[in-house]
């Protein structure tokens, strides 16, 4: 029996995870113990996902709660910590880039338990990002690396990281793959899709508005109806909104993804959601200066934009451009949680 430690706390992470942790509880030679920090604890940001995507059981919560991102990440550490004391296992998998993500990979390295990190090799090169600093750091503290495509494990092979590489796909276009996919005709997608919530974009509401200000005035014919699912941290410096842009509160997965599929074109800072836009094939424009989802940007599916620069310019362009439908996908073929429990039955720390 192989005792696996499982770490998640963010709505990414829950969605990403959420076929593999299915086929882990389903394994009869696989005992897994899923942690839960609690890094987002709004129903509508964590629970309502945990339930949707039927996560199975949570085995522990540790509450951590939203704090300053030192405290959050001390409390991560010392959180799973004491729960990898009382419950040894034989690995510990974390997934991604956030507190938890880190805490937790520095508990398991002080007390000697062996490292896996999921999505390893990603690399937006902007270290002022909180997520590139600590996927970086995780990245050469891990046993078992498993990046989602070739871009990324040579990444990992480029900065000589000392643990074991694997490619294995995305997880996350695992449970994409499962969704209901309409067929919906390009100039019947009325919609935009916008969502923001980077520190950056997200905590000045000067900027904020001059974002959406700049989204709105992007002149498209036919008119885009614009939808703005609103993450509570964004909601906290939400001055103004344009008129032709309808405010809601965070969407569900598949409430998301449907929206997603009906729309011309995705205007976000998320990293996930690039990716969605990118299988969805819909037009995304990233208000960001870097990405570490390159693989869509070299794809043509996806460029990056700025308030101050070219965003109402890159809205425009997306808006009314119709992507190949033969593009590959460089994140798998839908079966990368099936690899990944393979792996971890196989792999000798």
């Amino acid at each position: 029996m192989r005792r696996i430690g499982y770490v998640l706390g963010t709505r990414p992470e829950v969605i990403r995870s959420a076929r593999l942790l299915h086929l882990m509880a389903a394994d009869t030679e696989i005992e897994t113990t899923v942690i839960n920090t609690g890094q987002h604890y709004d129903d509508n940001m964590l629970g309502s996902f945990l339930r949707e995507l039927d996560v199975p059981h949570i085995s522990v919560d540790l509450e951590v709660g939203s704090q300053d991102p030192v405290d959050q990440t001390a409390a991560v550490l010392r959180g799973v910590g004491n729960v990898l004391r009382d419950e040894p296992v034989d690995c510990l998998c974390v997934f991604g880039d956030t507190n938890s993500t880190l805490g937790a990979a520095l508990a398991a390295v002080k007390l000697r338990t062996p490292l896996v990190h999921i999505e390893a090799g990603c690399r937006s090169y902007d270290m002022a990002m909180p997520e590139e600093v600590n996927r970086r750091l995780v990245d050469h503290i891990s046993d078992l690396l498993l990046p989602v495509s070739e871009l990324a494990a040579q990444t990992l092979r480029d900065e000589r990281v000392p643990g074991h590489l694997t490619i294995v796909g995305d997880p996350q276009f695992d449970v994409f793959s499962q969704q209901p996919h309409p067929d919906i005709r390009h100039e019947d997608r009325r919609f935009g899709l916008i969502t923001l919530h980077r520190p950056e974009n997200a905590d000045d509401p000067s900027r904020l508005t001059q974002i959406l200000e700049q989204i709105a005035g992007a002149r498209v014919e036919p008119a885009i109806e614009w939808v703005f699912p609103v993450h509570p941290r964004t909601a906290a410096s939400l001055a103004s909104v344009p008129d032709s842009i309808r405010v809601s509160g965070p969407l569900g997965y598949t409430d998301l993804l449907k929206l997603l599929f009906s729309s011309r074109v995705c205007v976000t800072d998320s990293g996930g959601l690039q990716k969605e836009a990118f299988w969805a094939r819909v037009p995304c424009v990233t208000v960001r200066r870097t990405t570490e989802w390159m693989e869509t940007v070299d794809a043509g599916a996806n460029e990056l934009a700025q308030p101050d620069e070219n965003l109402a310019t890159a809205v425009v362009t997306a808006s009314t451009r119709e992507l190949p439908i033969t593009y590959a996908n460089p994140y798998g073929d839908g079966d990368a949680s099936s690899r990944i429990v393979s792996v971890l039955k196989e792999w000798q720390p």
